[in-house]
């Protein structure tokens, strides 16, 4: 995901965990950066990924942390991503 948005997109998001003051603080942000239009960057890596309606599927992919991000803050709660690597 972090390809698909670019480097400055990156810069925004938060670091790595947060508490409920840092949710209500960063979704916006989140939300901003993630449900912007001129998606064309992400369309192209899921694209080149073999997703041949990369289009379709970006705004499924950004979908997931920006749930996370509005229950967390309705819960009260804090958010931290992670990723598995293999």
């Amino acid at each position: 995901m972090a390809f698909a948005l670019g480097p400055e997109a990156v810069e925004r998001l938060q670091g790595w965990g947060g508490n409920a003051a840092g949710v209500r603080e960063y979704r916006p942000v989140v939300e901003a950066l993630l449900g912007r239009p001129g998606t064309e960057r992400a369309g192209a890596w899921l694209s080149s990924m073999g997703d041949e309606d990369g289009a379709g599927t970006v705004a499924e992919l950004f979908a997931g942390p920006l749930r996370v991000l509005r229950a967390a803050e309705r819960a009260g709660a804090g958010a931290v991503g992670a990723a598995l690597e293999f």
